[in-house]
């Protein structure tokens, strides 16, 4: 009766296993009568996966003569499995025959269990610092979970990317067949255990999916297979987002308890932590791959310089660029220096001294020679970072290979040289096709002097040929001569300038002076065609930085395309209107007609090359405008809704743009 006040449960058995007795705490837990535990009906207290070891440890108790034990499982009256540790003590006769064995139960499930979950966790943190797969990593969670819980079977599902259905992420001891019956479960609110807690993203706890209309869905899943609980938990993501669930089956009916619930929140959170730190790192690599290929496709490498040891680090990227590895020939600034020629080193030394010594970051451009013989143009750029006392310490920063973009920079200003001499010849024979135009307006326009001219000769010579010579109006008709020479020179001069080639020559000109010229030139014309000007020009604006003929080609065409397009409004009369506008840093300069316009469907295409409503016409006038315009940093524009006719404007800065 004294075994029946022990705080623990005690046995004794003969040689055979056959129990002679167990005390009052035994039948207590086990639930067991003495007719049930006897004849190895006690066996089967011990949970079917430890039975083996049980069986093992009592054979080496017998054969060895010795005490021994394990830890095991023990089913509780209600069902549930506790663990325990079991000692058994054989008691020998004089003979060394064993008479009778005598054995305790201690319990020890809060201390087993804890173990486990430290040792399930340790595992899962070991998986993930050594790279392990996720589906692995899972797997492990799953099988502690399961030892924890006495589950019949654990699954992880994970949300697909359209966070519609479930797949499965990891599992143990899952039937045959199981993980591919159930992928593919749709997130919803009846959709058994897991789909339901995902889409409420709360636990469901089902402890009879037989009667549970949740289940309804899924009747032959649950018949196949023959489970009749399910417990699933959502794995929730630090910012409230579903990864999955985890979800633990059983084959009896089944209601959870308070160990489980902890059990299966504990495993849910560190599923969580998982699945973040995973989806992390492959952040982190796709970033870092992407960054490696960026850097390959940039010709960039990224390095890092401390100054105090001179210690030099530098990415894959930048190896390739010098045809080496830093960590190959010693790791320091002073190993690259070395395998560069002086000239370079010393050039790339000091220019990185001074930045220390000066306290700033580094941007410089410098050559190098490669071990092959290659030369290459780097640019190097480095933030500096600094120490407490504001002294540099070192330096994080990039060197791209720059070498194709020196020689693409080289071609393209090769190309923009040769772009601006084909620009030059072209507005040279735009500017010949003009004046040919011209032709009639500009003789006329010449022919006034020297008509003069004549008149004032023939003057000057009828006064000297008097009895007695007037040499006062002589003198004066003489005058008139050399003023309609002058007259003439000017206009023959204006001609010249347009007409032949020079390089281009910015300087201050008024736009009144310059639209008098063009006056001068185009008046044969507005006169012939009958075409009434107007001009609305402030007396009070500045001088302009401009190309003096250019200019002057820009007001020529419009002019000329305005008389073109008022040739067939005769009924109300041609005009044309020139007018300046001026603001702070703009003068707005606007070539007005009253024709009929111009048409709808070509109003996109005025400026294009080679567009043009003339016979004869080459279709450059308005493209070389344009380019005249912005290369003197305006912009020009056909003003829509003018009726009748049509507006250009265009714009130029009243101070010279930098470039």
């Amino acid at each position: 009766m004294a075994n029946d006040t022990m705080p623990s449960m005690t046995w004794s058995a003969d040689a055979n296993g056959a129990n002679e007795w167990f005390n009052k705490e035994w039948y207590e837990y086990t639930g067991l009568t003495h007719e049930q535990a006897s004849n190895g009906g006690w066996k089967y207290v011990f949970h079917p996966d430890d039975r083996a070891e049980s069986a093992a440890t009592w054979h080496r108790i017998i054969t060895k003569r010795e005490m021994s034990g394990l830890e095991a499982r023990l089913r509780r009256h209600d069902g549930e499995y506790r663990w325990f540790i079991v000692r058994a003590q054989p008691h020998c006769d004089a003979t060394g025959r064993i008479v009778r064995c005598y054995g305790a139960e201690s319990d020890i499930d809060d201390l087993k269990r804890a173990e486990i979950l430290l040792a399930g966790e340790k595992r899962s943190f070991e998986m993930m610092t050594t790279e392990q797969p996720l589906t692995e990593i899972l797997d492990s969670l799953c099988q502690t979970l399961s030892v924890l819980t006495d589950a019949s079977f654990v699954t992880i599902m994970l949300q697909d990317e359209d966070r519609r259905t479930l797949q499965p992420g990891g599992g143990h001891n899952l039937p045959e067949g199981f993980s591919d019956a159930v992928g593919g479960i749709p997130v919803g609110p009846d959709f058994g255990s897991c789909g339901t807690a995902a889409f409420r993203q709360e636990p469901v706890w089902i402890d009879d999916v037989d009667t549970d209309p949740r289940w309804d869905c899924a009747r032959d899943l649950v018949n196949h297979f023959g489970f009749k609980a399910c417990w699933s938990t959502p794995i929730i993501s630090g910012r409230g987002s579903v990864f999955g669930t985890i979800a633990i089956y059983s084959n009896t009916i089944r209601s959870i308890g308070d160990r489980e619930r902890k059990a299966i929140d504990r495993f849910s959170q560190l599923a969580s932590f998982v699945l973040e730190r995973k989806i992390s790192e492959d952040a982190l690599k796709r970033s870092e791959a992407m960054l490696a290929e960026g850097q390959r496709i940039s010709h960039t490498g990224s390095w890092a310089w401390n100054v105090a040891t001179d210690k030099l680090e530098w990415s894959e990227e930048h190896g390739n660029i010098f045809g080496y590895n830093v960590s190959d020939v010693g790791g320091d600034l002073k190993n690259m220096l070395e395998r560069m020629l002086p000239e370079e080193a010393a050039f790339v030394s000091e220019t990185m001294r001074r930045a220390v010594t000066e306290k700033r970051d580094l941007e410089f451009e410098y050559q190098a020679t490669l071990p092959s013989g290659n030369v290459i143009q780097l640019l190097c750029t480095g933030r500096a970072s600094t120490g407490e006392l504001g002294e540099v310490t070192g330096y994080v920063g990039t060197t791209m290979d720059i070498t194709e973009r020196k020689r693409v920079v080289s071609e393209l200003l090769k190309s923009a040289a040769h772009l601006r001499e084909v620009q030059a010849e072209l507005a040279h024979v735009a500017r010949a096709t003009t004046m040919g135009e011209l032709a009639a307006s500009i003789a006329h326009e010449v022919n006034q002097p020297l008509t003069g001219i004549v008149a004032s000769g023939g003057a000057a010579l009828r006064w000297l040929s008097r009895a007695t010579p007037d040499v006062i109006r002589a003198r004066e008709s003489l005058k008139n001569v050399i003023d309609d020479g002058r007259r003439a020179s000017e206009i023959v001069t204006r001609i010249r300038k347009m007409y032949r080639k020079e390089m281009s020559t910015v300087e201050p000109i008024g736009m009144a002076e310059l639209i008098g010229d063009v006056i001068s030139l185009t008046r044969g014309e507005l006169q012939k065609t009958k075409v009434t000007l107007k001009l609305d020009i402030p007396d009070d604006l500045p001088a302009i930085p401009v190309d003096r003929v250019q200019l002057q080609q820009v007001f020529v065409n419009l002019i000329l395309n305005a008389i073109e397009s008022m040739r067939e409004t005769s009924d109300r009369g041609s005009a044309l209107t020139i007018d300046i506008k001026q603001d702070e840093e703009l003068v707005t300069i606007g070539v007005c007609d009253n024709g009929p316009g111009i048409a709808e469907d070509r109003v996109e295409s005025v400026f294009r090359p080679f567009e043009t409503s003339k016979a004869n016409g080459m279709g450059m006038g308005l493209s070389i405008c344009r380019t005249i315009v912005e290369n003197h940093g305006g912009q020009i524009r056909l003003v829509q809704g003018v009726v009748p006719g049509c507006r250009f404007e265009f714009t130029l800065p009243i101070e010279l743009a930098n470039n």
